[in-house]
């Protein structure tokens, strides 16, 4: 008996008595609609096609979600470059299915470059960029 109470005694204290944790963390569930930290807070409407311009249009393929913005003819878009720098304001001239023919107003597009629908910030540093005069 005093052997089985001495085992016991001995277990409790090898093992320590359990804490109850004085706070856990509460981690909020994000919203459906934030971002990560670090993101674009700009709509992507799409990227620039491998066609070459022409007369200052050029072709934008709209990616899959687009379809559900209304997008209209006159609409500004900006293109961007992989560091999130607007390359080029851009006009909506005509919408066809999932391609939009739009027309270059300032600075210059890349096949692949990213289109977005701009924020004010985003927008200010397009109107910043040269004008687009065709053949230069």
């Amino acid at each position: 008996m005093i052997s089985r109470l001495c085992c016991v005694v001995l277990a409790l204290l090898v093992t320590g008595c359990a804490t109850t944790p004085t706070e856990s963390e509460v981690v909020e569930v994000a919203s459906p609609f934030s971002k990560p930290i670090g993101s674009s807070t700009n709509y992507r409407i799409g990227f620039i096609g491998r066609s070459s311009e022409f007369n200052g249009l050029i072709a934008v393929h709209f990616v899959r979600e687009v379809l559900e913005l209304n997008l209209r003819e006159n609409d500004v878009m900006v293109a961007r470059d992989n560091d999130l720098k607007p390359t080029a304001l851009l006009s909506v001239q005509s919408i066809k299915g999932r391609v939009c023919l739009a027309k270059l107003q300032k600075g210059r597009v890349l096949p692949d470059q990213e289109v977005v629908l701009p924020n004010s910030k985003t927008r200010e540093e397009a109107e910043t960029l040269p004008l687009f005069i065709s053949g230069s």
